[in-house]
């Protein structure tokens, strides 16, 4: 006011002029108003004064000296909501607040004489420097009020509203169990077992081999030894020779003079054919026949047995065979081929057929089909050769049936060259060894080069070095057993079965058994293997202490379907490299299980591994798709370093899962994981890793833990309980530290989930549907979590701990009853040493120390713990709000639109 200005003054009431000259402002309240701030006064000398509306009029005079410019605030709430006494408010002292937020405001100038024209207040910035009394959180909360959420710090509801309830977390999905094996029905011939709480099928018991008078056999599928050939007859001569053929007799006791007749036999084998003509019948009697002979002719060569009938090789070049069949329809029958040269060969345009034949003591071969000759032989015994007992080449075509092979130094079987064929059936290849001239011969059977091979019904055993082997050529081999493979002459491997250098085989009803090095090795570029009813059983190690190995594959495909490997001391089975699909495995009594490397990729349905240290293993870039996997192991049931896995139904009992690396990516879905001696499912070294429903039982570790990931990491439908915390044992259901995750439907009891240090990645980890039953929740070591619908019950301690600076964010939050335990107190809510808590819509409640705390005692270098709470309700507690050592802690931050009741006091500073 100027200086001799007359002064006029007036009392104002809203709606009521006192002084005559008084404006009228009646009609400015809105209808829902019941309080108002004044303010009067030109920008930096603003007077403020509070008045309550009771049915729309003001309750308190004001006096006014005119001209002065008037500010109007309207407010829905009443100045004891606002907390802002009646009357005026200069020099607010600390601690004070803005002025709240107003609904409605009017401007006007008050001028003597002049009636006040009001007009909405558009521009409030010349009210931003006025302060009001701050806020008295504690006595909102103890005359149950809480402040708005949508002005927090600004206004003290009474009484509270009731929050919204949180929202229900869903139930996790539990696990669908693993289909079992399909093993059954047993092939025809084999036994139905019951072991380890496991149905299998037993191959078909073969016979010990038993020793036999030298004219017998022990022929495969017969209970004993049993002649080769017909029984000897009484006679010198066969007395069922055929009546339809002409017949030259060969007789010890005949002459050069004799017709052949039987009364006139002549002595040699070369007279004999020097009188035969094609079709004939050369008939031997009981002697030993010295030959070098070239059955150019159709004809049949008949001795009276073969323990009295032997055709030896006469003195000459050893490699002139003793027998070579040069013509169609040659047979020899019920004789014995011994001397030391090649035994019985059918060459070019030959076709020869054995019947009860025993070749004995040759070199080179014994039985030789080479040049497209054709060899068939019935009760043929190839015994005690130096080199191969039978052997095919150059597009010769061997097929056999009840043939024995023994005592061989060198090769049993041996078919080479393209077009060769071989097909044997009731074979028995027994004791095959080395020499000191070829160290790595003494294989059983060998087919190589292109040639075809058919095994049926054999048994190979005792050989050296390898069983049965494939090398670029084409087998089909069923009811076979190889057994007691026995190492080099150095010690060195002994196996069962070998595919390589681009064969291919098919497997039907195979046995391998007792070999010291692998039992099965399938290798090599182009090597293809179909395998069906396949055991491998006791494989050892060389006296290198190598091997040891059930089945092991480096092929470029194999495929195996009802496949039994049990006690080996190594691995059970090995894929190094190539392709694999595998059907029905189960392994028993390992030392280690399946191993999965070098860029492998393989493809595996109902699996089972019983007592073995590890079950699954994937290295060095391998991908694997497993389904219905079942492992009892005791190191680990399933292990990936840097490489791909995809395990569905799965039961991993008495070890976990451990996924290592930045390139192992793997996705685990409807897990059991029971007994582990560790953790249930373990990621690290920036792995990824995706677990859909998982059921962790009686794990002594955590049932899942997760660090160091590069990428994202998710958990859905977890499920981990009734923990066995061993000593040292981790006591969290889930951990994950320095990664990013998304979680959803976790249900833990009677143990926590933890989340740390996930400094290094921006975004937070999310989780919903989270259940916690007598465990509680930790955010440590600057992890970032975003949390809805959650629910924590019977928690010893703190329910949820943030520290370290970690960050929560939680939504649809439900915490009740935390005890007080000797070593903590019953929170519902604690954040300690910067540690940073934001709810909003929860509920906690019955917790025995207090329902929420700030605690600054253990204050981080870095920064104070922050507490923000809205939406919710404290109920049960001695105190709803605990503050330790944070004397400027704002209570208001945690009661925007938070009831607390039924407590002994709503807030406590310590």
């Amino acid at each position: 006011m100027k200086p001799g200005s007359m002064r006029r003054s007036a009392i104002l009431f809203f709606g009521t002029v006192l002084a005559c000259d008084a404006p009228a402002i009646h009609a400015l309240a809105p209808e829902s108003a019941k309080s108002a701030l004044l303010v009067t006064g030109a920008s930096g000398r603003l007077r403020l004064r509070a008045l309550p509306i009771v049915d729309g009029f003001a309750s308190t005079p004001i006096e006014l000296d005119p001209p002065v410019e008037l500010s109007v605030l309207f407010y829905a709430e009443s100045l004891d909501e606002l907390m802002i006494a009646e009357g005026e408010h200069v020099d607010v002292a600390d601690p004070s607040r803005p002025i709240p937020r107003f609904d409605s405001a009017v401007v006007g100038m008050y001028t003597t004489g002049e009636a006040v024209v009001f007009r909405p207040l558009e521009d409030a910035a010349q009210l931003e420097s006025l302060r009001v009394p701050a806020l008295n959180a504690a006595l909102c909360a103890r005359t149950n009020g809480c402040f708005e959420q949508s002005r927090a710090n600004l206004v003290c509801h009474r009484p509270c509203s009731e929050p919204p309830q949180p929202l229900a977390p869903k139930e996790a999905t539990q696990p669908a169990p693993p289909e079992p094996l399909r093993l059954l029905p047993c092939p025809t011939g084999w036994t139905e077992v019951s072991a380890d709480s496991r149905t299998f099928c037993e191959p078909r018991t073969v016979a010990e081999r038993l020793p036999c008078a030298d004219d017998e056999a022990h022929f495969l599928g017969d209970l004993g030894c049993a002649p080769i050939g017909e029984a000897c007859p009484p006679g010198e001569f066969r007395d069922d020779l055929p009546t339809d053929k002409p017949i030259v007799y060969v007789s010890n006791n005949g002459s050069a003079e004799g017709d052949g007749s039987i009364d006139a036999p002549v002595r040699t084998l070369a007279e004999a054919l020097a009188l035969a003509t094609p079709g004939s019948v050369v008939a031997l009697g009981k002697g030993t026949f010295e030959a070098s002979l070239g059955l150019s002719e159709p004809m049949e060569l008949i001795g009276a047995c073969v323990g009295e009938t032997t055709v030896t090789a006469a003195s000459g070049a050893s490699l002139t065979s003793t027998l070579r069949v040069l013509s169609p329809e040659v047979s020899v029958a019920n004789l014995r081929v011994t001397g030391l040269r090649r035994g019985v060969s059918v060459g070019p345009a030959g076709e020869g057929h054995l019947r009860g034949v025993l070749i004995e003591g040759t070199t080179e071969f014994g039985w030789l089909a080479e040049s497209g000759g054709r060899a068939f032989g019935e009760e043929v015994v190839v015994r005690g050769v130096a080199g191969r007992a039978i052997e095919g080449r150059l597009a010769g075509e061997l097929e056999g049936r009840r043939v024995s092979v023994e005592d061989v130094t060198g090769v049993g079987i041996q078919i080479r060259d393209p077009s060769t064929r071989a097909r044997f059936e009731d074979l028995v290849v027994l004791r095959t060894v080395t020499t000191t001239s070829a160290p790595r011969e003494g294989h059983g059977v060998i087919a190589q080069a292109n040639a075809e091979l058919v095994l049926r019904n054999t048994l190979v055993e005792s050989t050296t070095g390898l069983a049965i082997s494939v090398y670029g050529a084409t087998a089909t081999i069923s009811d076979t057993v190889a057994r007691r493979t026995q190492p080099w002459v150095d010690g060195a491997e002994g196996t069962g079965l070998r595919v390589a250098e681009g064969a291919r085989v098919r497997l039907d009803r195979v046995l391998v058994t007792d070999t010291p090095y692998f039992g099965v090795d399938f290798r090599d570029l182009g090597t293809r293997v179909r395998a069906a009813d396949l055991v491998v059983e006791r494989t050892t190690r060389d006296a290198r202490g190598s091997g040891g190995l059930g089945l092991y594959s480096a092929a470029e495909r194999i495929d195996l379907s009802r496949v039994r490997i049990d006690s080996t001391q190594d691995r059970a089975f090995v894929l190094r490299g190539g392709t694999a699909h595998v059907e029905d495995l189960l392994v028993r009594e390992a030392a280690s299980g399946v191993v999965i490397e070098r860029a492998a990729e393989l493809e595996m349905e109902r699996v089972v591994l019983v007592d073995s240290p590890s079950g699954l293993e994937l290295f060095s870039s391998s991908t694997a798709t497993v389904a219905d996997f079942v492992a009892h192991s005791r190191a680990f049931a399933v292990r990936v370093d840097d490489s791909r896995l995809k395990l569905t139904r799965a039961a991993l009992r008495g070890s976990g899962a451990n996924v290592y690396g930045p390139d192992a990516s793997v996705s685990f879905a409807d897990v059991f994981v029971s007994g582990s001696q560790s953790n249930g499912v373990t990621g690290s070294e920036g792995a990824r890793l995706e677990v859909r429903r998982l059921l962790a039982e009686r794990v002594a570790g955590a049932g899942v833990t997760m660090d160091e990931s590069v990428g994202d990491f998710m958990l859905e439908d977890i499920t981990v309980r009734q923990p066995s915390r061993g000593p040292g044992g981790d006591a969290r259901g889930v951990r994950l530290d320095a990664i990013r995750a998304t979680l959803s439907r976790i249900h833990l009891e009677d143990t926590e989930i933890e989340f740390r240090d996930d400094s290094l990645l921006q975004e937070p980890s999310r989780v919903s549907d989270l259940i916690v039953v007598r465990g509680a929740a930790g955010f440590v070591n600057r992890s970032k979590v975003v949390l809805d619908r959650a629910r924590i019950l019977d928690s010893s301690g703190e329910a949820i701990l943030i520290e370290d600076t970690a960050t929560l964010t939680a939504t649809n939050l439900e915490i009740r009853n935390a005890i007080t335990t000797t070593t903590a107190a019953g929170v519902g809510v604690r954040a300690i040493g910067s540690g940073a808590a934001t709810l909003a819509r929860f509920v906690v409640d019955g917790c025995e120390a207090s329902g929420l705390e700030l605690d600054g005692s253990q204050l981080h270098s870095i920064a104070a713990p922050t507490f923000a709470a809205s939406d919710g309700a404290v109920t049960g507690s001695p105190t709803g709000f605990v503050v330790k050592a944070l004397p400027e802690f704002d209570l208001g931050d945690v009661l925007a639109g938070v009831k607390y009741q039924f407590t002994r006091a709503p807030f406590e500073v310590r």
